[in-house]
C-alpha cells in the first residue's frame, strides 16, 4: 500500500512547500508513475524471488500457458529462509507478468497439486488480460496526475479549498480501490473453474486446496458472515463447485449417521438425502440437503465443539457434540457438503471494504463535528449490511447539505464536500448490496433511528415556540434532520408494502426541518426587531503597502491609532502585563519608540495628544499627554466613585466623556464629561430598567438620555420559565439582548432581539451600533441615544462582531475569521486578508493600523486610507 499512501498524501505535502510545490509534485508524480509501471519488477526485487529451474515443472506450466491463450509469464519461487508459507500470487503486469510461489508449496505438493494451483494463478493472469490491465492503468496514471497538480493548483487559485482537497483527494482514491476490487471473491470461483479446464485434474486442485487449508489451519466450513466477509470462498464451496465444474456426481452417505448431544437431550441423524433434528420424544425435524445452506463444526476457543445447521430461512438449529464424535462429524461433512443448497452470492463489495469506507466516514464526521452521522456510520462499520449502509450514505448526504447551509459559521463548505463523497460512496455500496441479504440481521436498527429522530424533532421545541428559537434549534442540532435521513435510508432497504412510503416521510420530514434551519425560513416567519431590510455591505481587502512598521516586541491585545496615523496607542497582552491592578498601553510615534504608560483606556486627541483614563481606589483620573513627553501633563482632572468605564474624545469640539455602568447601585448608568484643558466636570446619572439577572454590554449617551443594551439567559425549557436545576446543563443557554433607554420622563424598552446580538460605543459615543447574526448574515444597526431611533445601517456576508477600542466614526471587530473595520459614513468596509495573521485593527480619519504575528511578538503597520 505503500504507492497509495504515498498517493494520497501527495497533494498535503505540495501545500506546505510554498512555490516548490510544483517540484515536489512533478518528482513525486514521476516516482509513482515509475513504481507504477515497473511495479511487478518492485514486487520481485523486494521479495528477492528466484526463477523455478525445475524443467519438468516448466513444462507442465508452459503448456497450460499455451492453453490459455495468454503471455509467457515468469515462474519464480520466494524462499522463506525457514519459514512456513505455502501460497502461490499472480502478478499481473502488460511487461513481465508472473506468478511466484514459495517454497515451502513447492515442497509440500506434489507435481499434479503444484500444476493445478498455477493452473489458478494463470486464470488470474487471462482475468488481468491487456485491455483490463490498459484501463487500469490509464487510470492509475490519471489518479497520479491530479494528484500532481491538484496541490499546487489549489494553493494558486483557490488557497481557501486546501482543507477540502487535503480530506477529499484520499476518500477518493479510497472508492477506486473499493471500485477496483470489486467481485474479488468471484473472481477465486472463476479461477478455480478455469485452472480445472486448463489442467485437467480437479482432483488434484481439490487436493491442493485442502493441503494448503491444512498448512495454514483454516477451517474448511465458514459461516455465512465469515464466508461473505473473505477475499476467497470456503473450502468446502470451492471443492463442491470444482466437481462440478469437473462433471463429478455428488457422493452420499451409503450408511446413516447419528450423534447425539452431549446432554443426551437431542439427537442428530444424517441418511442419504436428509439430516433429521430429534429433540427426544417431542418433536423431530427433518431436513433435506438442499434446504440446508450451513451445515459445519463450530469449534470455538472454550467450551465443546457445535454442530450447526442453518435453514435457507436463515434459522439457526445446533448441538454441542462430545469431543470423540468430533472426528466422524467431519468425515459425515466431507460427504454431504456437495448436496447443501448454494448461498446466497458474495456481495460484489467486500463487507471488510465496506467495513473500511464506513469507519472512514465516522472518522470524516468526528472532525467536522458531525456526531449524529458518526454514529450512524460507525454502526455502519461493525455492521455492514445494505440496511446500515444506506442508512449511514443518507445520513451523510444530509450531514453534507447542512454543514453546506451553514457554511458561513458552523462548517465551513470545505468539510461538506469529503462529508459528501464518504456519504456517496456508503450509498453506492449499499445499491451494490441491495438485493444481497445480510448473514446477520443488523439488529433493531430501525427503531434506534426512530427513536433519535423523535428525540431530535422534540428538541427542536426545547428553547421556546417562536420562530426564530425554533429556526436556531433547527440550525443548531443537527440530530433531527441526519437520524430522519438514516432513517428513511435503513426503511428504503426493507421489503415490506409500508417501508418505502415510511421512508419517502421520513425523508421529507428531515428535510423540512433542514429548511426551518435556512434563512428563507428566517426572513419568512420570525418576528425579531433586528430582522430588518437593509442595503448589502461589502468589504475590500486592505491594498497597498504599508507606510510604517513597528516591531512591539512583545504581543498586544488592542490597538488605537491617532487621526492620520502618525501616532498608536498598543493595548500589552495581559499575561505579559507586569502590572495587577491597571492596564499597561505603550505609545509613541507609529515607527517607535514607544513608552509605557499606566490607563484603563486611552483615546488621541490628534496626532500629538493622546486623552487617558486611570481608575483608583476612589474614582477615575482622566489627563492628557502628549506623544513626545507622554509624563504628566498641566490638565488632569477627577471623578468621583468611578469603578470602570471607556473613555471617549470628540476631536472636532475638543470634548471627553466617560461612560459607566454600575451593577450593584440600583443598575445605574454614570455619563461624565467635559472640555478638553477645562477642569469642569458634567456627571449625569440614569437609573436603569433591567431585569436582576442582565448584564449591560454596551451603553451610549447625550446630553439627556442614555440607551444600554443588555443581555441576559434565555433559561425557559420548552415554554416553561423555570427549568428543573437537572436539565439545566442540558440546555442550550441561548441569550437574549435588550435595548433600553434611559431620559428625565423614565426608562422604557426599545426593541428585544433573540439574535446574536452584540452593540458598541466606539464609533459614535451618542448612539449604539448592534450587530445582529442570523446564522448566514450580519445585520447592522444604529440606535440613538437622543431620540431612540433605530435605523439599519446594512447587512454582512457571515458573521461581524464588533470589538477593540475607539475608533471614531469606524466600528472595528471580526469578520468571519479576521480583523475588519466599516466606516459609516460614508459606508466602506475593509478587511485584512488572512495571509497578515493580523490580530486586531483600528481606524483614523485616514488611516488603518493593523496588528499582526512577528517573531518576537506582535508587529503594528499602518495604511494610507
Amino acid at each position: 500500500f505503500g504507492f497509495w499512501i504515498l498517493l494520497a498524501v501527495m497533494p498535503t505535502f505540495a501545500f506546505g512547500e510554498g512555490d516548490r510545490g510544483w517540484m515536489l509534485s512533478t518528482a513525486a508524480a514521476a516516482v509513482l508513475i515509475a513504481w507504477h509501471v515497473r511495479s511487478a519488477d518492485v514486487l520481485r526485487v523486494l521479495l528477492r524471488v528466484r526463477p523455478i529451474a525445475d524443467k519438468a515443472l516448466l513444462t507442465r506450466f508452459h503448456s497450460m500457458v499455451a492453453a490459455a491463450g495468454i503471455p509467457t509469464p515468469r515462474f519464480d519461487f520466494l524462499d522463506m529462509n525457514g519459514g512456513v508459507l505455502a501460497n502461490a500470487v499472480a502478478v499481473p503486469s502488460i511487461r513481465r507478468p508472473g506468478v511466484i510461489f514459495t517454497d515451502t508449496l513447492l515442497a509440500r505438493l506434489d507435481a499434479d497439486e503444484i500444476t493445478a494451483i498455477c493452473g489458478h494463478e494463470l486464470a488470474h493472469l487471462e482475468h488481468y488480460n491487456r485491455a483490463r490491465l490498459r484501463r487500469l492503468n490509464a487510470a492509475t496514471v490519471a489518479l497520479v496526475a491530479i494528484g500532481a497538480v491538484l496541490g499546487p493548483l489549489t494553493r494558486l487559485y483557490l488557497p481557501s479549498a486546501r482543507t477540502a482537497a487535503s480530506f477529499t483527494w484520499p476518500v477518493l482514491l479510497l472508492a477506486f480501490l473499493i471500485w477496483r476490487a470489486r467481485d474479488r471473491q468471484r473472481n477465486e470461483t472463476a479461477s478455480d473453474v478455469r485452472a480445472v479446464q486448463v489442467c485437467g485434474d480437479a482432483d488434484a486442485l481439490a487436493r491442493a486446496l485442502t493441503k494448503l487449508h491444512a498448512f495454514a489451519r483454516i477451517p474448511r466450513r465458514w459461516d455465512r458472515e465469515r464466508e461473505q466477509q473473505a477475499t476467497h470462498p470456503s473450502l468446502a464451496r470451492r471443492l463442491r463447485d470444482i466437481r462440478a465444474a469437473a462433471g463429478a456426481r455428488t457422493h452420499t452417505l451409503e450408511q446413516a449417521a447419528t450423534f447425539a448431544a452431549a446432554d443426551g437431550s437431542v439427537t442428530v441423524t444424517f441418511d442419504g438425502t436428509h439430516v433429521s433434528w430429534q429433540e427426544g420424544d417431542a418433536a423431530t425435524h427433518r431436513f433435506s440437503y438442499g434446504h440446508l445452506t450451513e451445515l459445519r463444526l463450530d469449534a470455538r476457543p472454550t467450551g465443546v465443539p457445535r454442530l450447526v445447521a442453518v435453514e435457507s430461512t436463515g434459522r439457526r438449529w445446533e448441538i454441542a457434540l462430545p469431543a470423540g464424535d468430533v472426528r466422524r462429524a467431519q468425515d459425515v461433512l466431507d460427504v454431504v457438503d456437495g448436496s447443501l443448497a448454494h448461498a446466497p452470492a458474495a456481495p460484489r463489495i467486500a463487507p471488510g471494504a465496506a467495513r473500511v469506507a464506513a469507519a472512514v466516514a465516522a472518522l470524516f464526521a468526528c472532525t467536522t463535528g458531525q456526531f449524529a452521522f458518526a454514529l450512524v456510520a460507525a454502526l455502519a462499520a461493525l455492521r455492514p449490511g445494505a440496511q446500515l449502509l444506506a442508512a449511514a450514505g443518507l445520513a451523510g448526504l444530509m450531514a453534507a447539505a447542512l454543514a453546506a447551509r451553514d457554511a458561513s459559521w458552523m462548517f465551513s463548505l470545505a468539510m461538506a464536500l469529503p462529508v459528501a463523497l464518504a456519504a456517496g460512496v456508503l450509498c453506492w455500496i449499499a445499491w451494490s448490496q441491495r438485493d444481497q441479504a445480510p448473514a446477520r440481521p443488523p439488529g433493531r436498527v430501525v427503531p434506534l433511528f426512530a427513536i433519535l429522530s423523535a428525540v431530535g424533532c422534540l428538541l427542536l421545541f426545547a428553547d421556546g415556540f417562536s420562530a426564530v428559537r425554533i429556526h436556531q434549534a433547527a440550525k443548531t442540532m443537527y440530530l433531527g434532520p441526519v437520524m430522519l435521513f438514516a432513517l428513511a435510508g435503513g426503511l428504503a432497504m426493507m421489503r415490506t408494502p409500508r417501508a418505502r412510503p415510511a421512508a419517502l416521510a421520513a425523508a421529507a420530514l428531515g428535510a423540512v426541518i433542514a429548511a426551518i434551519g435556512s434563512p428563507f425560513f428566517l426572513e419568512r416567519f420570525g418576528r425579531d426587531p433586528f430582522l430588518v431590510l437593509a442595503r448589502p455591505l461589502t468589504f475590500a481587502p486592505l491594498a497597498g503597502t504599508a507606510v510604517s512598521e513597528a516591531e512591539l516586541g512583545f504581543f498586544a491585545d488592542d490597538l488605537r491609532i491617532s487621526t492620520h496615523g502618525r501616532s498608536i496607542a498598543v493595548l500589552r497582552r495581559e499575561h505579559d502585563d507586569q502590572s495587577e491592578d491597571a492596564s499597561t498601553f505603550h505609545v509613541g510615534p507609529a515607527t517607535g519608540p514607544l513608552t509605557a504608560i499606566t490607563a484603563d483606556d486611552v483615546a488621541f486627541v490628534d496626532d500629538e495628544r493622546l486623552v487617558t483614563m486611570t481608575i483608583g481606589a476612589v474614582g477615575a483620573d482622566v489627563r492628557m499627554v502628549r506623544i513626545g513627553s507622554p509624563g504628566a501633563g498641566p490638565w488632569r482632572v477627577h471623578i468621583d466613585a468611578l469603578e470602570s468605564g471607556t473613555l471617549s474624545v470628540d476631536a472636532n469640539r475638543g470634548t471627553w466623556r466617560v461612560l459607566a455602568s454600575h451593577l450593584d447601585r440600583a443598575r445605574q448608568i454614570v455619563r461624565a464629561q467635559g472640555r478638553i484643558g477645562d477642569r469642569a466636570v458634567d456627571v449625569a446619572r440614569w437609573d436603569g430598567s433591567g431585569a436582576k439577572a442582565a448584564w449591560i454590554t454596551a451603553a451610549a449617551a447625550s446630553d439627556r438620555a442614555v440607551v444600554a443594551a443588555e443581555h441576559q439567559f434565555d433559561r425557559r425549557f420548552f415554554g416553561v420559565d423555570s427549568a428543573p436545576v437537572w436539565i439545566v446543563p442540558f440546555m442550550s443557554m441561548q441569550t437574549e439582548a435588550r435595548i433600553w433607554r434611559a431620559a428625565p420622563d423614565g426608562a422604557s424598552e426599545l426593541a428585544r432581539s433573540q439574535l446574536h446580538a452584540s452593540c458598541t460605543d466606539a464609533a459614535d459615543p451618542g448612539a449604539l451600533v448592534c450587530s445582529a447574526f442570523d446564522g448566514v448574515a450580519t445585520r447592522l444597526l444604529r440606535i440613538d441615544a437622543a431620540t431612540g431611533r433605530i435605523t439599519p445601517v446594512g447587512i454582512v456576508d457571515g458573521r461581524f462582531t464588533a470589538s477593540g477600542g475607539s475608533s471614531p466614526g469606524w466600528v472595528t471587530g471580526w469578520l468571519s475569521s479576521g480583523p475588519a473595520a466599516l466606516r459609516l459614513a460614508p459606508l466602506t468596509g475593509v478587511r485584512v486578508e488572512r495571509a497578515e495573521r493580523a490580530t486586531s485593527i483600528a481606524a483614523g480619519t485616514d488611516a488603518i493600523g493593523t496588528v499582526s504575528y512577528g517573531a518576537n511578538g506582535s508587529v503594528v503597520r499602518i495604511y494610507r486610507f
